[in-house]
């Protein structure tokens, strides 16, 4: 009986980020926190602009096109107000704590794009996984990912 239980939950749970990954909204909230990663280097390495364009991609099942125009939508609003709280609130409170933790080893991926690990982006990826409601366990447990 608790089986079910349990396995009931995991398919809400896995409907309802499906239904998230879908909402306009969380795709440009997850969008600007892996963009914040790109420039936290102070460089704009391509390879770091095509494994955000791969990784959103592959999160939100995007064509080309609507991955461009999300990837632009996200860098505007990253310059307007270049702050992480709101976009990984609305996270936080949307998304199941597996598609939180697909995000954060996504920004890694990210980060890692052009062979270099920086402090600055340490410090960015720290900030994700922290304002994500990601503890370090949880965190350093996805850094294969």
């Amino acid at each position: 009986m608790f089986e079910r239980l349990i396995e009931s939950l995991g398919t809400i749970s896995t409907r309802d980020d499906a239904t998230q990954a879908r909402n306009p909204e969380t795709q440009l909230a997850a969008a600007i926190l892996l963009y914040a990663v790109v420039p936290a280097d102070h460089v704009y390495a391509s390879a770091e602009s095509a494994a955000l364009h791969e990784g959103l991609r592959h999160i939100f099942r995007l064509p080309d096109d609507k991955c461009r125009k999300l990837v632009s939508r996200a860098m505007a609003q990253y310059s307007r107000e270049p702050t992480l709280l709101a976009p990984a609130t609305l996270l936080k409170h949307r998304l199941s704590l597996s598609f939180r933790q697909l995000i954060l080893a996504t920004a890694r991926r990210i980060a890692l794009a052009d062979g270099e690990l920086h402090n600055n982006e340490l410090d960015v990826l720290a900030r994700i996984s922290s304002l994500l409601g990601l503890n370090i366990a949880e965190s350093s447990q996805n850094r294969s990912a």
